[in-house]
């Protein structure tokens, strides 16, 4: 008989790691038991990060009759489901109704309406933690003014590779909201603690009357936008509603500094929508009554870059505006403006000028999203299973 050859095939490291990083989340689990020198390149920062670029953006929307589990809508066919995950017991068990914060890197920030409970949840890997608590319960302000009395953001901060989140704690209800606020905390992974940062002097300025989106009362009145390692807000700010100019809020991730982006001058406060992410660009929505405009910062933080890079003709787009939120963004190479009007849903495809829903009149609460491979040192609950 003839001896048989084995013919072995040895790949060059930076091929093998260009394959695995294209690779979805759950394969890469399984890989890191295959040697341990694959294990060290998966679990590796350099690695996640250059998976996470990989990974097509979607978009996870929450639905206020099923809030154990969320629905991903990827760019190809928005209106279809992708995928379903459920959140973990240990969260849903905590409190009946979850406020998604936002979503970074992979990673969802999640908590109740009082901010008694936090957590950080990696729907991929299943991976839970539960922040330290940000208001003792003793301490916490009553529950009337509480949902109108704090805004919370979430991100990453890529130069230190640190989670961070970001709470504001306001002393009067409706008004002079920015103006008004009591504290500024911030909690980071990497310490597991939070600390309170010096109040900046555009929070408290007595020459400008700060206020927050003039939107009317929902859960996305609290969230926020992240770009180039900054959380922003909408807000408006001067004198009556025809003198009211708009701008954006930002805060450093890595810095832990705030400033202030000015928008185009002949921008009204009043006529903004909300504030959104185009092509990793910040940009807004503009309702001139008969047509929506998206305008976006081509180049960051300098307010001439600001460009109108689209104008949708109301016709096209036949939006119950009254009680509307707004927020123009990417998937892929398509683009969006998504509504949230009368407790729907709804999608604008910019490309293909056509318009959908969510079959569920109670769509309440929707975020970008993107799986990541990334760990921050949690739990993994053995009873909750991706479905």
């Amino acid at each position: 008989m003839k001896e048989r050859k084995i013919v072995t095939c040895f790949l060059p490291e930076d091929i093998i790691t260009e394959i695995l990083s294209r690779l979805d989340v759950k394969s890469l689990m399984r890989f890191k038991c295959v040697c341990k020198s694959w294990q060290c390149l998966i679990c590796g920062p350099t690695f996640t990060r250059m998976h996470f670029d990989h990974q097509p953006s979607s978009v996870i929307v929450f639905d206020h009759f099923e809030i154990t589990k969320f629905s991903v809508h990827g760019s190809q066919n928005f209106g279809e489901k992708s995928s379903t995950y459920k959140i973990p017991k240990k969260i849903s068990n905590e409190f009946p109704t979850n406020l998604v914060i936002d979503s970074d890197h992979g990673i969802l920030c999640l908590s109740d309406y009082f901010l008694h409970n936090v957590y950080l949840w990696n729907p991929a890997t299943n991976e839970v933690k539960k922040l330290p608590p940000l208001v003792p319960p003793s301490t916490s302000p009553r529950r009337e003014s509480l949902c109108l009395n704090f805004r919370i953001g979430f991100g990453f901060d890529p130069l230190t590779n640190d989670f961070k989140v970001l709470g504001l704690y306001f002393g009067i209800p409706k008004t002079e909201l920015l103006k008004s606020c009591r504290e500024v905390m911030v909690y980071s992974l990497r310490t597991n603690c939070w600390k309170t940062i010096e109040k900046p002097h555009l929070l408290s300025s007595p020459n400008q009357s700060y206020h927050t989106s003039l939107l009317p009362w929902s859960d996305y009145y609290k969230t926020s936008v992240i770009v180039n390692g900054r959380i922003h807000w909408m807000s408006i700010f001067g004198g009556n509603d025809q003198g009211q100019s708009f701008g954006i809020i930002a805060f450093d991730l890595n810095t832990e500094v705030f400033s202030l982006i000015n928008s185009p001058q002949q921008v009204k406060g009043p006529t903004v929508k909300g504030i959104g992410k185009m092509s990793e660009c910040l940009s807004f929505i503009l309702d001139t009554r008969e047509s929506i405009e998206i305008w976006v910062m081509k180049e960051y933080g300098v307010t001439e870059s600001w460009i109108k890079h689209m104008t949708i003709d109301i016709v096209k787009c036949p939006i119950p505006r009254s009680k509307c939120f707004c927020a123009p963004l990417s998937l892929g190479n398509k683009s969006y403006v998504l509504f949230h009007s009368y407790n729907k849903l709804f999608w604008y495809d910019l490309k293909s000028n056509t318009l959908g829903h969510s079959p569920s009149a109670y769509s309440i609460q929707f975020a970008l999203y993107a799986e990541s491979i990334g760990s921050f040192w949690g739990d993994k609950p053995q009873d909750d299973k991706k479905r």
